[in-house]
């Protein structure tokens, strides 16, 4: 199971509406009772991984989906399994920041990536640190990624000093 399922469940929810804007409680209706996925939990858990992950923000009137899902080839029969809970399979907010900045400039990922690298060794700041700086040079809202860089920077720290 990979992030990827996460992202294709998504798509296959917003395809469903064909919005880019839904209420929370349709897609846990959609979650629970339309695809009979997941339990009610499963399903919050589930909208709250996808908020994590910024493949969906909080909006005031919903929650948008933010990757271009109209174009997404989602597997015939697609169901995701509980292994989609699991949080080692979800991308670092470091790949996120580099995703939200290539939907941006529709740039290639590589030159993202390597103008992040050229960033940190200049400043000598943490690699997410850098991210948030080269998105918000290529006009990037980087407010929204406060908390997840907060939160990996201190689970390294962590780790360090353990």
């Amino acid at each position: 199971m990979s992030s990827e399922d996460l992202k294709n469940s998504i798509a296959l929810l917003y395809k469903k509406k064909g919005k880019d804007v839904l209420e929370q409680k349709d897609l846990e209706l959609m979650i629970t009772m339309d695809f009979r996925w997941f339990t009610p939990k499963e399903a919050n858990t589930l909208i709250e991984l996808a908020l994590n992950s910024k493949l969906i923000l909080k909006v005031k009137n919903g929650l948008k989906i933010n990757f271009d899902w109209q174009n997404r080839e989602i597997p015939l029969g697609f169901k995701p399994t509980s292994a989609i809970f699991d949080e080692d399979i979800h991308q670092s907010c470091f790949a996120t920041i580099v995703d939200a900045i290539e939907q941006i400039d529709k740039i290639p990922r590589k030159d993202i990536v390597a103008e992040i690298n050229q960033k940190q060794e200049t400043l000598n700041v943490a690699i997410e640190i850098a991210a948030l700086l080269v998105g918000a040079e290529h006009g990037l809202d980087i407010t929204s990624f406060y908390d997840s860089v907060e939160k990996d920077l201190s689970d390294r720290f962590v780790q360090k000093s353990n």
